[in-house]
């Protein structure tokens, strides 16, 4: 897809015009904490910020996360989804998984735009089971007996929709505590 095209796909599917900002900061607003994400544009790519918990996704009926990320560098689509949360990254998960739902329907106008996902959960404090899931998703070796890596296996077919491997460390979910700020140059050396 062009970056022509992708910028129409954002203007006609979302109402939003996309930019090129270097960089791009968002803090959880429903919060008093200073959790918030930082995406670097470093590649110049063209970038449509997409506010989703009650700016695209209205109401309490569906679950969904707080804000999307769609960037076009070199014909290839990416999105990312970040929920800013406390310490329940299985809720977290719930509304990433909604949200993905959501944004697939939505982008099956457009058999072109076929994006690589990113999952982002920035929570406000660390739990335990936070810590070992971010061991666990970054390939660090733990007992796979701990109870909060049978229930995060519920997400595989999450991970599946998303194009993700759940068995392959990667890059594509990470969770970070209080903050988290990366590259787009980082995200497209993976792809």
């Amino acid at each position: 897809m062009t970056e022509r095209d992708f910028s129409k796909l954002c203007r006609e599917c979302f109402k939003i015009e996309t930019s090129r900002k270097s960089n791009i900061s968002i803090k959880d607003a429903g919060s008093s904490s200073q959790t918030n994400y930082i995406l670097h544009n470093d590649v110049n790519a063209v970038v449509c910020e997409l506010r989703i918990d009650d700016k695209l996704i209205v109401g309490n009926k569906l679950q969904k996360c707080d804000n999307s990320f769609l960037f076009n560098n070199a014909q290839k689509n990416y999105c990312i989804l970040v929920e800013f949360k406390g310490s329940d990254i299985f809720q977290a998960m719930d509304q990433i998984d909604s949200t993905l739902r959501y944004l697939i329907e939505i982008l099956k106008i457009n058999d072109k735009f076929k994006p690589r996902y990113f999952f982002r959960i920035v929570c406000s404090k660390a739990e335990k089971e936070t810590k070992v899931l971010c061991d666990f998703i970054n390939g660090k070796k733990i007992d796979k007996k701990v109870g909060a890596i049978s229930k995060f296996k519920k997400y595989r077919q999450t991970m599946k929709l998303a194009n993700m491997s759940f068995d392959t460390p990667s890059n594509n979910l990470i969770i970070k505590t209080a903050k988290l700020e990366e590259h787009i140059s980082n995200m497209i050396k993976t792809s």
